[in-house]
């Protein structure tokens, strides 16, 4: 029911969230107050204070400075962390607005004249149904919001209505499970478009025999390097392997690609995190060096080409290289 998200598009996928809390939200804040606006201004004028305006004021004050807050967010990015927080934040200030709401909305149905009791509950159950289907991308959300504002009134329509008020119960759980439904396949569907938009963009990026990266992460490596200014020092280490084409000639093409494999594993056990490896095509390897570790490079690719001096197992032939 709640698989957790993969650890390569967490990230992603709380930016991407984030974004649509910020496109969706405004409009969101804004109906509630419209809606409970009206709803008390048609209240019974003999109820409580509170019923008449407290509950509603506090909900309506709440839902505008998010309206503000949410409109002042829109030119602004944020980082995966931050994100995060903001969507459990907006979970549950949701929910504690979902929950004032139906608590205002039972005490309201308890108090009216009977040929106006079921208005108060259509009122909340159909916005508690469309506030969650407006944020239905962020499931936490969602939920909270259903959790908070459909589960009070089902109980009191159970528990203290007539049947027909229990029949409603009933109606409304089941539109509540339905949408609870919806949202998890939406939610299974996001993770598995994040998913396939990671791995295409990491087989774009990727050499397929040696999984380096390929000419063109190198490239974008590189050009990010070299935005980065004057101030950034970039280094650059071309390898070209010698005898790689007498192994192809002699033991085949077969046993050249799981040579170029272990060439590849030692050349990232060489120079580790420190630096990238790169597959530029056939027996050619590149090593790209940024910041302060450009003052190591000399020793850096010592260690690359003394890891290849022990042979390599091909088959069963013992292979040595140059490079």
């Amino acid at each position: 029911f709640w698989p957790p998200i993969p650890a390569e598009i967490r990230d992603e996928l709380a930016v991407l969230r984030y974004g649509r809390l910020r496109e969706q939200l405004p409009a969101v804040y804004l109906a509630i107050a419209a809606v409970v606006g009206t709803a008390m201004l048609a209240a019974d004028p003999a109820s409580p204070w509170w019923v008449r305006f407290g509950v509603p004021g506090a909900v309506l004050a709440a839902s505008a400075y998010r309206f503000v807050w949410w409109l002042r967010q829109r030119d602004k990015s944020v980082c995966p962390a931050a994100a995060r927080r903001q969507i459990c934040r907006t979970a549950l200030m949701s929910a504690l607005l979902c929950a004032a709401c139906a608590l205002w909305c039972i005490a309201s149905w308890r108090l009216a004249a009977p040929a106006q009791q079921s208005y108060y509950i259509m009122f909340m159950a159909m916005g508690s149904l469309t506030t969650a289907f407006s944020v239905a991308s962020i499931r936490l959300v969602t939920f909270a919001n259903l959790f908070a504002g459909i589960t009070p009134i089902v109980l009191a329509l159970a528990l203290f209505g007539n049947s027909l008020d229990r029949v409603a119960a009933g109606f409304v759980t089941v539109a509540t499970l339905f949408l609870v439904r919806m949202v998890n396949d939406q939610h299974r569907q996001l993770i598995d478009l994040l998913l396939l938009k990671h791995q295409h963009r990491e087989q774009a990026h990727t050499d397929p025999l040696t999984g380096l990266f390929n000419r063109r992460a190198l490239i974008t490596a590189a050009e990010a390097a070299f935005a980065g200014g004057a101030d950034e020092v970039v280094g650059l280490a071309l390898i070209d392997l010698d005898g790689f084409k007498s192994v192809n000639d002699r033991h085949g093409h077969a046993a050249g690609d799981e040579l170029l494999v272990q060439v590849a594993a030692r050349m990232r056990r060489s120079v580790g995190e420190t630096a990238v490896v790169a597959r530029l095509g056939g027996d050619e390897f590149a090593l790209l060096v940024t910041g302060a570790g450009v003052d190591s490079l000399g020793a850096q690719v010592d260690r690359l080409l003394a890891g290849l001096v022990p042979s390599f197992g091909v088959g069963d032939a013992l292979v040595t290289l140059g490079a």
